[in-house]
Parts: structure tokens; sequence; C-alpha cells
């Protein structure tokens, strides 16, 4: 595609064409370029040899079925509780201190909004707002959690 733009401003005069790349020139009026001989395309490299196919060599092996359930998680649920409370707070679980009160180990209320989410996916037990923000530690939200899920 070839675009040619003239602008005259008194005696000097701006040509810009456009044909794949930009040319700007300066002064008086300027014939346009002939155009660039053609470049002509490379030759295409002759196609391989084809080769005979032979199937490769497969091994059949059964695959179990996925379980429709993943199997439940058989550790305690203080243990649970302190890896959700650790992984909010940012945390290895081992330092964590299990009967201080979590607002006192740096939890603020986005944090809590987290580890709410985050309880209730894990362990599939409903989590009120205010087990997370009345002075609870973590000790003690495992204990409200065990009273929640077997009742």
């Amino acid at each position: 595609m070839n675009v040619s733009v003239a602008a005259s401003n008194g005696p000097r005069t701006t040509v810009i064409e456009l044909r794949g790349s930009l040319r700007i020139s300066r002064g008086q009026s300027t014939a346009p370029a002939a155009p660039a001989a053609p470049v002509p395309a490379p030759e295409p490299a002759p196609a391989p040899a084809p080769t005979p196919w032979t199937a490769p060599d497969v091994a059949v092996r059964s695959v179990p079925e996925p379980a429709s359930q993943p199997a439940p998680d058989e550790r305690p649920l203080a243990d649970r509780v302190a890896e959700q409370v650790a992984a909010v707070l940012r945390t290895p679980v081992a330092r964590l201190e299990p009967n201080k009160p979590l607002h006192r180990l740096g939890m603020d209320s986005l944090m809590g909004a987290e580890l709410r989410t985050r309880l209730e996916q894990a362990l599939g037990i409903d989590v009120p707002v205010t087990e997370l923000t009345r002075g609870t530690t973590t000790a003690g939200l495992a204990r409200a959690l065990a009273a929640r899920a077997s009742a």
C-alpha cells in the first residue's frame, strides 16, 4: 500500500510517503521515488522423502478411577486450625502460641475474614465472625469448631 501526504508551508514542502517503511523528506517539492525492485521470494526447500511409518510400542495399563471424595484429613482439628492461623499470619506453625489471643498474634479484621474463609473451605464448618473477634485463641477456636462440627 502506498500513501503520500504533502504539506506546504510557504516555499517549503514536506512529503511523507509510506511504502512499508517511513520516508520523510523536506525541501522544495519532491517527486515520489520510484518503487523499489521487488525482491524475489526464496525457493522453497525440497520436501523430505517420506519414511515408512511404524506404530510405536504401546504399553496398556489400567488407571484407577479417581476417588469421588478426597480422603479425610486425619490430623487433629487443633493442628489443622493452627496451620490455617499460621498461613494467614504468614508465620511458621511452631512460632504460634496456642493460648495467646489472635489479635495479640497480629491478626486484624481483614486477616480474620481470610482465616474464616480458609477454615470454612478446609474444614467444611461454618465459622461465625464472632468466634474470631472476641479475643479467641488458636486453641479456643479449635475447641469451638470441634463443638460446632459435632453438633
